[in-house]
């Protein structure tokens, strides 16, 4: 999966500073996974969308093992391998390869994995999706690592390898790690630890949606029904007053500061009566 990704290190002087960018990879399974279709290993994995990149063929991550992707040619540039892993303190086990084609926006960008497809007809190569990240630069996705202010930088840390990569909620802003596991985010980011409970109530009652939430401020807050935001809803609380059949559904809370999001959810629905 993708699992860091630094998109925005400090600039160079006035220059977008593409050097120092990278994806990092991971191996979440307990296996080796082979980067290449072991029955025709010429079709290799490989990334598309924002950034353009084939995989070599041979290419095995072991399990729990790391792969990063540059933008220069490590097999060309070796002082400038030598100082990017100086920089970010890889681990010399830790495979760079590049050039990728493209780069890493700024203010966002799509990054596909696609592994091939084994039951492609012979001579075609279909792919198949195996992670999806789209991240921007401002909230709900982590607005800490739209800038570092002191090298390294900040950088896109994956929360939980295993979960849903496109998603803002499973992502948090921290001190790069390329190489190795995810550290701490830079701030603590928010973590809804309670939320009032799913509940049944009557036509016209009145009732109070409250999330207690822990993280650093600043908090932004924003609720919404059935997947669709409510206006001027930005508070802790939701007071639904004179409830309808329109009020009932899911109401979900998503709570932002720049390292990170949290989101959580619970069902008010109406007794009808016969």
């Amino acid at each position: 999966v993708i699992n860091e990704i630094m998109y925005h290190p400090p600039d160079l002087l006035t220059n977008d500073n593409v050097r120092d960018e990278y994806i990092e990879l991971l191996n979440v399974t307990g296996a080796p996974v082979a980067l290449f279709d072991p029955a025709r290993p010429a079709n290799t994995w490989h990334l598309r969308d924002g950034v353009d990149f084939d995989f070599p063929t041979n290419v095995t991550l072991p399990a729990g093992g790391f792969l990063l992707l540059v933008s220069f040619d490590p097999s060309t540039n070796a002082a400038q391998v030598e100082a990017f892993r100086a920089l970010y303190e890889v681990p010399p086990a830790v495979p760079v390869l590049g050039p990728y084609g493209g780069r890493l926006g700024n203010d966002g960008n799509d990054l596909d994995l696609r592994r091939p497809d084994p039951d492609a007809p012979a001579g075609q190569a279909g792919y198949i999706l195996v992670d999806r990240v789209r991240y921007l630069d401002d909230a709900p996705w982590p607005e800490a690592a739209d800038r570092g202010t002191n090298s390294p930088g900040v950088a896109l840390q994956r929360r939980a390898a295993g979960e849903y990569g496109n998603d803002p909620v499973n992502w948090t802003a921290g001190l790069p790690t390329p190489g190795r596991a995810n550290g701490p985010a830079v701030v603590a980011p928010p973590a809804i630890t309670a939320l009032t409970p799913s509940q049944l109530v009557n036509r016209g009652e009145s009732v109070e949606l409250a999330a207690s939430v822990t993280g650093a401020a600043p908090l932004s807050w924003q609720w919404r029904l059935n997947g669709v935001v409510l206006p001027g809803a930005t508070n802790s609380t939701l007071t639904l007053s004179d409830i309808q059949l329109a009020d009932a559904g899911r109401y979900t809370v998503l709570v932002c500061n720049r390292a990170g999001a949290a989101s959580a959810g619970s069902r008010v629905d109406l007794i009808v009566p016969p």
